[in-house]
């Protein structure tokens, strides 16, 4: 473990601010890039975020650092006052955008652990390393909701397998029954819907110490996944029910997490 953490060093500012539709690690909390109308672009970043201190957190109304959103972390926190993001945006409609830099170890109280994995925050990320009898290991945030859209970086720390989870039932294994699902490993990029594997569309193998940068979003009809410029999607079934999770983790591995922002519908 400790020589997992002790990685999370090679990359911790490593990011592409070149990608559309993928949050600027740069700027402050605007949200999901790309996404409604831009206003303010998010709250002032600093030097202690990540950000400058400009007002608006990089460029305000930027589509590519921040974008839309109505700018204002307290409005939303009153409507979810026991959870610890570093910012929580009401969009209307009960919907919610959560923003997570892992800036402090609090924010961890909103994630909980698979069984035998190992779940902390360590240098602005969320470490996520799997059982160490092998198997997956995943950090399932503890409110459950339906997710449209999550983006989120990412680094392999150790091992070849990297996983994200939306709109889930869990059941303990890397291919639920009943969810959606990716995995980037020493194959490539692949989905996994309601229990079936997809093969790789993307075969870029998956290395250690490298940062990407992800975009998730899903409809009733199909899941999109932005990794590094490359998008893939598939066809999908409308969701049954709505009470349900988003997780990531990492199989027989070690990843580091960063900028985790997802919008969704509380229950």
């Amino acid at each position: 473990m400790a020589a997992a953490v002790a990685a999370i060093a090679y990359c911790v500012s490593c990011s592409s601010t070149t990608q559309t539709n993928v949050l600027a690690t740069q700027g402050g909390y605007g949200g999901l890039a790309g996404s409604s109308v831009p206003s303010t672009g998010g709250t002032a970043g600093t030097v202690e975020n990540g950000g400058t201190t400009s007002v608006g957190g990089a460029q305000a109304g930027s589509t590519a650092a921040g974008g839309a959103g109505n700018g204002s972390c307290a409005a939303g926190a009153a409507l979810a006052p026991d959870l610890h993001a570093a910012c929580i945006e009401d969009l209307g409609q009960g919907k919610l955008r959560l923003s997570y830099d892992f800036s402090d170890a609090s924010q961890a109280l909103d994630w909980s652990s698979s069984t035998g994995a190992a779940v902390s925050v360590n240098q602005r990320a969320l470490v996520i390393v799997s059982p160490e009898g092998g198997g997956i290991g995943v950090a399932i945030f503890k409110k459950k909701l339906h997710v449209e859209k999550a983006s989120f970086s990412f680094t392999l720390l150790s091992g070849n397998t990297a996983n994200w989870y939306i709109n889930t039932i869990w059941s303990g294994s890397w291919n639920p029954d009943s969810g959606y699902g990716g995995y980037h490993d020493y194959t490539g990029r692949g989905f996994i819907i309601n229990g079936t594997e997809h093969s790789p569309a993307d075969v870029s193998p998956l290395s250690v110490g490298v940062m990407h940068e992800n975009t998730v979003e899903q409809s009733d009809s199909e899941i999109k996944w932005s990794q590094d410029g490359s998008v893939m999607t598939q066809t999908v079934s409308p969701l049954p029910v709505k009470d349900r999770i988003f997780a990531l983790g990492a199989y027989d591995s070690s990843a580091a997490f960063y900028h985790v922002i997802f919008e969704g519908t509380l229950n």
